[in-house]
């Protein structure tokens, strides 16, 4: 069978609990004078330590990210210099700190705008590694479930990328509910088992919202 008849196998009056995340543009692309190419891969938020709060930050933020070609970035500052809304916006970023192979990045900027609508303006929507392609613009639509809306995902919550609006038409048919749960999917996802014993295995956290009543 395929996926589009799945409410076929499930009972009448069910209750079906989705994850309400969204995808954001992590990848963030800065430039030495010297031409070296760095990508921060923003994380997750450290000061402040919520999505949503961090996200209304209007001067600055420390986000744990990841370093793509760090070693080119010893010391100093990174800028990028962009236009928003007729505003010339400068962005710095900054490292404080390391955490094994992650690093605390300051980031400050001018011009009294939200950091959502920096890293939507100028990120790119981080997708699956082993796609082996880098994003394009269809991807803004095709990595995202057709019920995101909060912020804070690094990858998509990938099962529910099978559920269309014909989909949820025919659970209302069988008057099967809906509620909704945030758990933002972090990069830990992609990262494999190297260790031979699961002890040696590392586990990244999640940040999870579940609303009263919704067991």
């Amino acid at each position: 069978d395929i996926f589009e008849n799945c409410t076929a196998y499930l009972p009448d009056n069910a209750q079906l609990v989705f994850n309400n995340t969204r995808v954001i543009h992590a990848r963030l692309f800065f430039y030495k004078e010297t031409g070296a190419k760095i990508e921060i891969f923003c994380l997750e938020p450290v000061e402040p330590g919520d999505h949503q709060l961090a996200f209304q930050q209007t001067e600055e933020v420390t986000w744990k990210c990841m370093v793509g070609n760090s070693k080119k970035w010893k010391e100093g500052f990174l800028t990028h210099t962009f236009e928003l809304d007729g505003k010339t916006i400068n962005l710095t970023a900054a490292k404080i700190a390391q955490e094994e192979n992650t690093f605390h990045i300051r980031f400050i900027w001018n011009g009294g705008i939200h950091f959502s609508e920096i890293i939507e303006h100028i990120g790119q929507l981080p997708i699956p590694p082993y796609l082996n392609r880098e994003t394009e613009e269809s991807d803004e639509e095709t990595y995202q479930t057709v019920y995101a809306k909060i912020d804070g995902s690094v990858a998509a919550p990938t099962a529910g990328l099978h559920f269309t609006e014909s989909v949820f038409e025919s659970l209302r048919k069988k008057n099967i509910q809906t509620r909704e749960v945030t758990l933002h999917v972090g990069a830990g996802t992609f990262q494999p088992v190297k260790s031979e014993t699961i002890n040696g295995h590392t586990m990244h956290h999640e940040q999870v919202e579940i609303p009263i009543g919704i067991l």
